[in-house]
């Protein structure tokens, strides 16, 4: 099975402090995110989507917070609200698939619904929306990007900036993070525990365990 990894140095109240890294294969995305909050605890989460033609298209999904305890999994099939093939909200993490499907195009929004993995049934209406290209600061210096806001419900939600239909920065509306390529620089000066489990995921191709 053919894999890619996306990874993301994180970056909290503007201190390296982890990583997000994203595994895809044809039917699944799986996402951890790790950080160490500047003076608190560490953030470790794993979410997995699987799913057929599309992300639309998804069946079951699994949410694990280390910190929180919480080891979360739902089939579509199982909840009533979820089974409209016509408009069928997706889990939070796996929105990112609908915004790489939204970069591919020259819409000028994409709409859809998203929902909480935390909360499975609280849906809410979001949308993706092109606001033009700016000039964009990274750790290797600034580049031009297309500046794309998200909102959820209503309200402003995360904003990234993209180019060759990839994400360049994202804001997560106070943390960021940046598309690196550069693993050794991910790892560099981070917590010991932070790294580890950084490592551990890289390491495992986790795409395709059940």
């Amino acid at each position: 099975m053919r894999t890619t990894t996306e990874i993301e140095a994180f970056y909290d109240g503007g201190k390296k402090a982890g990583a997000l890294i994203r595994q895809f294969s044809a039917n699944l995305l799986q996402t951890t995110i790790v950080f160490e909050i500047d003076g608190g605890p560490i953030i470790h989460a794993f979410q997995q989507t699987r799913f057929g033609l599309d992300v639309f298209d998804w069946s079951e999904y699994k949410y694990v917070d280390h910190l929180e305890g919480s080891d979360v999994e739902v089939k579509a099939s199982a909840e009533p609200l979820l089974r409209d093939s016509t408009a069928k909200p997706v889990p939070s993490y796996a929105a990112h698939l609908v915004l790489k499907e939204f970069l591919a195009t020259n819409e000028p929004q994409r709409k859809f619904k998203q929902f909480d993995e935390g909360s499975p049934l609280s849906i809410s209406p979001a949308v993706f929306v092109r606001q033009g290209i700016e000039d964009v600061e990274t750790p290797w210096g600034n580049r031009e990007a297309l500046k794309v806001i998200s909102e959820v419900d209503g309200r402003l939600g995360n904003t990234f900036w993209c180019a060759n239909e990839s994400v360049v920065k994202s804001d997560w509306q106070g943390a960021t993070s940046y598309a690196t390529n550069d693993v050794d620089f991910v790892l560099r000066d981070l917590n010991a525990e932070v790294q580890t489990v950084i490592s551990e995921v890289l390491e495992s191709g986790r795409v395709g365990e059940r």
